[in-house]
């Protein structure tokens, strides 16, 4: 994804610019082939995406909910596979 596809309001970090290029590329083999996105799931983790969650005592980026909902949209419009797994594991890791 190119900086140019996010509003320009975007406060999201480079690395979540790095990512969704990243996810853009490898969008289509996940989807026609139905296999879970490790890959995916891998560079989200190499680049941070868990650290939005987690409070800053603890080494996190505590983002708040309307800086999350905007990681979200951007993920969503890289891949929509890996947009959907993260937000469940979110949601689950929340209960």
């Amino acid at each position: 994804m190119e900086n140019s596809d996010i509003s320009e309001q975007t406060l999201l970090p480079d690395s979540a610019y790095e990512l969704c290029d990243r996810l853009r590329a490898g969008a289509s083999h996940v989807d026609l082939s139905g296999t879970w996105p490790a890959d995916q799931m891998r560079w989200c983790a190499e680049l941070g995406l868990f650290r939005w969650f987690i409070p800053k005592s603890y080494g996190g980026w505590q983002w708040s909910e309307a800086e999350i909902l905007e990681g979200y949209l951007a993920l969503s419009q890289s891949c929509l596979t890996t947009a959907f797994v993260i937000t469940q594991w979110h949601a689950a890791t929340r209960r």
